[in-house]
Protein backbone atom coordinates (compact mmCIF):
# COMPACT_ATOMS: atom_id res chain seq x y z
CA UNK A 1 0.00 0.00 0.00
CA UNK A 2 2.39 2.29 1.24
CA UNK A 3 4.73 1.61 -1.54
CA UNK A 4 2.09 2.68 -4.04
CA UNK A 5 0.83 5.41 -2.12
CA UNK A 6 4.49 7.08 -2.09
CA UNK A 7 4.67 7.00 -5.85
CA UNK A 8 7.63 5.00 -6.63
CA UNK A 9 5.49 2.42 -9.07
CA UNK A 10 5.74 5.21 -11.35
CA UNK A 11 9.31 4.17 -11.97
CA UNK A 12 10.58 0.39 -11.59
CA UNK A 13 13.47 -0.25 -10.79
CA UNK A 14 15.36 -1.83 -13.96
CA UNK A 15 15.60 -5.12 -14.90
CA UNK A 16 19.23 -5.37 -14.54
CA UNK A 17 19.10 -4.06 -10.81
CA UNK A 18 16.50 -6.56 -9.82
CA UNK A 19 18.31 -9.41 -11.50
CA UNK A 20 21.99 -8.00 -10.16
CA UNK A 21 19.93 -7.51 -6.32
CA UNK A 22 18.26 -11.12 -6.55
CA UNK A 23 21.55 -12.26 -7.64
CA UNK A 24 23.16 -10.66 -4.57
CA UNK A 25 20.59 -11.96 -1.94
CA UNK A 26 20.23 -15.41 -3.87
CA UNK A 27 24.29 -16.41 -4.79
CA UNK A 28 25.80 -13.34 -2.90
CA UNK A 29 24.56 -13.86 0.54
CA UNK A 30 24.21 -17.78 0.51
CA UNK A 31 28.07 -17.93 -0.81
CA UNK A 32 29.10 -15.19 2.27
CA UNK A 33 26.78 -17.24 4.66
CA UNK A 34 28.21 -20.60 3.24
CA UNK A 35 31.50 -19.98 3.71
CA UNK A 36 30.94 -18.14 7.57
CA UNK A 37 29.23 -21.09 8.88
CA UNK A 38 31.89 -24.03 7.07
CA UNK A 39 34.86 -21.56 8.94
CA UNK A 40 33.22 -21.74 12.07
CA UNK A 41 33.28 -25.16 12.12
CA UNK A 42 36.87 -24.98 11.48
CA UNK A 43 38.13 -22.53 13.93
CA UNK A 44 36.81 -20.33 16.70
CA UNK A 45 33.70 -17.97 16.48
CA UNK A 46 36.62 -14.64 18.06
CA UNK A 47 38.81 -15.85 15.16
CA UNK A 48 36.36 -15.86 12.87
CA UNK A 49 34.78 -12.44 14.05
CA UNK A 50 38.14 -10.42 13.54
CA UNK A 51 38.77 -12.74 10.10
CA UNK A 52 35.70 -11.51 8.23
CA UNK A 53 35.88 -8.23 10.10
CA UNK A 54 38.68 -7.40 7.44
CA UNK A 55 35.80 -6.60 5.25
CA UNK A 56 35.86 -2.47 5.91
CA UNK A 57 39.78 -2.33 4.25
CA UNK A 58 38.60 -4.46 1.65
CA UNK A 59 35.60 -2.69 0.97
CA UNK A 60 38.26 0.85 0.90
CA UNK A 61 40.39 -0.98 -1.18
CA UNK A 62 37.52 -1.86 -4.15
CA UNK A 63 36.11 1.55 -3.87
CA UNK A 64 36.25 4.04 -6.75
CA UNK A 65 38.09 6.74 -4.50
CA UNK A 66 41.37 7.28 -4.42
CA UNK A 67 43.07 6.23 -0.93
CA UNK A 68 44.00 9.24 0.91
CA UNK A 69 47.51 8.43 3.00
CA UNK A 70 45.85 8.73 6.34
CA UNK A 71 43.17 5.98 4.99
CA UNK A 72 46.22 3.66 3.56
CA UNK A 73 47.92 3.88 7.15
CA UNK A 74 45.00 3.01 8.94
CA UNK A 75 44.06 0.36 7.01
CA UNK A 76 48.12 -0.82 7.17
CA UNK A 77 48.01 -0.65 11.04
CA UNK A 78 44.57 -2.42 11.41
CA UNK A 79 45.77 -5.20 8.99
CA UNK A 80 49.08 -5.78 10.84
CA UNK A 81 47.11 -5.54 14.09
CA UNK A 82 44.87 -8.45 12.56
CA UNK A 83 48.39 -10.34 11.35
CA UNK A 84 49.69 -9.90 15.00
CA UNK A 85 47.04 -11.79 16.74
CA UNK A 86 46.70 -14.49 13.96
CA UNK A 87 49.96 -15.16 14.13
CA UNK A 88 50.09 -14.67 17.50
CA UNK A 89 48.24 -17.11 19.82
CA UNK A 90 45.81 -18.49 18.60
CA UNK A 91 47.12 -21.96 19.18
CA UNK A 92 46.59 -24.02 15.84
CA UNK A 93 45.41 -22.36 12.79
CA UNK A 94 43.05 -24.41 10.73
CA UNK A 95 44.55 -22.74 7.14
CA UNK A 96 40.99 -23.81 5.40
CA UNK A 97 38.79 -22.24 7.95
CA UNK A 98 41.02 -18.88 7.98
CA UNK A 99 40.71 -19.04 4.37
CA UNK A 100 36.33 -19.70 4.50
CA UNK A 101 36.81 -17.15 6.76
CA UNK A 102 38.25 -14.39 4.84
CA UNK A 103 36.35 -15.81 1.39
CA UNK A 104 33.28 -14.75 3.47
CA UNK A 105 34.72 -11.36 4.29
CA UNK A 106 35.57 -10.78 0.50
CA UNK A 107 32.11 -11.92 0.03
CA UNK A 108 30.64 -9.95 2.02
CA UNK A 109 33.18 -7.00 0.65
CA UNK A 110 32.03 -7.63 -2.84
CA UNK A 111 28.16 -7.51 -1.87
CA UNK A 112 28.50 -4.07 -0.37
CA UNK A 113 30.73 -3.06 -3.27
CA UNK A 114 27.53 -4.00 -5.95
CA UNK A 115 25.17 -3.16 -4.03
CA UNK A 116 26.33 0.43 -3.46
CA UNK A 117 25.91 0.84 -7.09
CA UNK A 118 22.27 -0.43 -7.16
CA UNK A 119 21.18 1.85 -3.93
CA UNK A 120 22.45 4.72 -5.76
CA UNK A 121 20.15 4.53 -8.94
CA UNK A 122 17.19 2.56 -7.34
CA UNK A 123 14.60 3.99 -4.88
CA UNK A 124 15.18 2.74 -1.05
CA UNK A 125 10.97 2.65 -1.19
CA UNK A 126 11.14 0.38 -4.21
CA UNK A 127 14.28 -2.02 -2.78
CA UNK A 128 12.06 -2.33 0.60
CA UNK A 129 8.50 -3.00 -2.05
CA UNK A 130 10.88 -5.69 -3.49
CA UNK A 131 11.41 -7.57 -0.05
CA UNK A 132 8.14 -7.15 1.07
CA UNK A 133 6.92 -8.63 -2.40
CA UNK A 134 9.40 -11.77 -2.08
CA UNK A 135 8.35 -12.02 1.70
CA UNK A 136 5.20 -11.75 1.52
CA UNK A 137 3.64 -12.83 -1.59
CA UNK A 138 6.79 -15.35 -3.33
CA UNK A 139 7.68 -17.48 -0.21
CA UNK A 140 4.38 -17.24 1.81
CA UNK A 141 4.12 -20.89 0.77
CA UNK A 142 6.96 -21.91 2.35
CA UNK A 143 6.78 -19.73 5.71
CA UNK A 144 4.18 -20.25 9.02
CA UNK A 145 0.81 -18.22 7.77
CA UNK A 146 0.58 -16.76 10.91
CA UNK A 147 4.06 -14.88 11.60
CA UNK A 148 4.16 -13.95 7.54
CA UNK A 149 3.97 -10.35 9.20
CA UNK A 150 6.96 -11.12 11.71
CA UNK A 151 8.81 -12.18 8.82
CA UNK A 152 8.56 -8.75 7.13
CA UNK A 153 9.10 -6.79 10.27
CA UNK A 154 12.16 -9.36 10.80
CA UNK A 155 13.54 -8.43 6.99
CA UNK A 156 13.06 -4.26 8.01
CA UNK A 157 15.13 -4.96 11.05
CA UNK A 158 18.00 -6.88 9.60
CA UNK A 159 17.71 -4.49 6.45
CA UNK A 160 18.29 -1.53 9.05
CA UNK A 161 20.94 -2.54 11.68
CA UNK A 162 23.85 -2.84 9.03
CA UNK A 163 22.61 -0.17 7.10
CA UNK A 164 22.51 1.93 10.18
CA UNK A 165 26.06 0.99 11.21
CA UNK A 166 26.92 1.92 7.47
CA UNK A 167 25.76 4.85 7.25
CA UNK A 168 27.64 5.60 10.53
CA UNK A 169 31.39 4.07 9.10
CA UNK A 170 30.51 6.29 5.48
CA UNK A 171 29.27 9.39 7.73
CA UNK A 172 32.51 9.05 9.52
CA UNK A 173 34.86 8.39 6.33
CA UNK A 174 33.71 11.51 4.75
CA UNK A 175 33.89 13.54 7.78
CA UNK A 176 30.43 14.02 7.75
CA UNK A 177 28.51 16.12 10.61
CA UNK A 178 27.68 13.13 13.10
CA UNK A 179 24.61 14.67 15.02
CA UNK A 180 23.11 15.24 11.47
CA UNK A 181 24.00 11.71 10.86
CA UNK A 182 22.27 10.85 13.60
CA UNK A 183 18.99 12.45 13.43
CA UNK A 184 18.75 11.00 9.94
CA UNK A 185 19.74 7.82 11.04
CA UNK A 186 16.60 7.53 14.09
CA UNK A 187 14.52 8.76 11.34
CA UNK A 188 14.98 6.52 8.86
CA UNK A 189 15.24 3.81 11.17
CA UNK A 190 11.73 5.19 12.55
CA UNK A 191 10.30 5.27 9.35
CA UNK A 192 11.41 1.66 8.61
CA UNK A 193 9.80 -0.10 11.76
Amino acid sequence: GLFWLGGAARRLPPARDVAVGLGLGACGYALQAGCYFAALERIDASLLALIVYTFPALVALGARERLSRRKTAALVVASGGIMLVVAGGVGTLDPLGAALAFGAAVVYATYILVSDGIAARVAPLSLAALGWLFVGYLFRPYLPADQINSYIAGLILLAAAPCTAMVFVWSNLTRGEPHFTLSQVALNDTIMV
